[in-house]
């Protein structure tokens, strides 16, 4: 299939187009469609109004998931898995994959600006740091920092004490959900857009997201969309009336009805 990459879609995955059942069990209890597994293990889904129109907007136009996920868990979800066109931006931006395979340009631009031995001892520290304390410190491919809290509530608190922990301007530590980050500033979505946007040749470019991961990707972007759950506080071109999963469904009903139908002369084209 020929691709015409004057539009294309730019998105976040986890609470923004699918969802986990802890996401929107208490807002939600219409029909629903998993649409990636672990083995048997169902992990998220849509809704089943969502995967028919989503399958029909990708077969126009290409879509790039940009998420904190590795490529390995970005291929789990079955429409990713099946799109002829495989391109990806995981791990935040710290990972491009073209056809499959990783993009060694991009990899080595981001290996250039890691210390191996200072990320380890910012890990040694945090692990040290949290000993007894009911919290997971993981080493994400060498990229960043996750440390996995018990709710919400205790990511807010421990995210604090990572802060007072690394006290390197160079640092980003926020939360998402129950996690909390830690991440070099130069390993972010937006960046990674925008050596993919030279390298492909791309055009207009509509993104989507729910987290504060995501606000740079938002801000480049020729069209932002956001759920009203959103995490953060930024302007962007229109935010979802619904929430939860309803939010994901909407999304792609927006992309189909408002922002394709501006763009006639590309879908002609295509």
């Amino acid at each position: 299939m020929h691709w015409n990459y004057r539009l294309i879609l730019i998105s976040d995955l986890d609470r923004t187009l699918i969802y986990s059942k802890k996401s929107f069990t208490k807002e939600y209890s219409g029909k629903i469609v998993c649409v990636e597994k672990n083995g048997d293990k169902e992990l998220t889904y849509v809704t089943s109004d969502t995967l028919p129109l989503l399958k029909k907007l990708l077969l126009k136009v290409p879509l790039v998931p940009c998420t904190m996920r590795s490529y390995k868990q970005t291929m789990r979800v079955d429409f990713i898995r099946e799109m002829d066109f495989n391109t990806c931006i995981c791990s935040n931006g710290a990972e491009i994959y073209i056809n499959g395979e990783k993009d060694i340009e991009w990899e080595e631009k981001i290996t250039s600006f890691i210390s191996n031995e200072k990320f380890l001892t910012t890990i040694n520290l945090l692990n040290e740091r949290f000993y007894n304390i009911d919290v997971t410190v993981r080493n994400i491919l060498g990229y960043y920092i996750e440390i996995k809290c018990k709710d919400e509530l205790s990511a807010y608190g421990i995210c604090k004490i990572v802060k007072e922990c690394i006290p390197d301007e160079n640092i980003n530590v926020f939360t998402i959900t129950n996690k909390v980050f830690a991440i070099d500033k130069r390993i972010n979505k937006a960046n990674a857009i925008i050596y993919l946007k030279k390298k492909l040749d791309l055009n207009h470019i509509i993104s989507a997201g729910d987290s504060i991961s995501d606000v740079e990707m938002l801000l480049i972007s020729d069209h932002s969309i956001a759920p009203k759950h959103k995490t953060f506080e930024c302007s962007v071109d229109y935010i979802t009336e619904t929430s939860s999963i309803l939010a994901g469904e909407e999304i792609i009903n927006h992309l189909i009805k408002h922002c394709l139908s501006d763009y006639n002369s590309v879908w002609e084209h295509l």
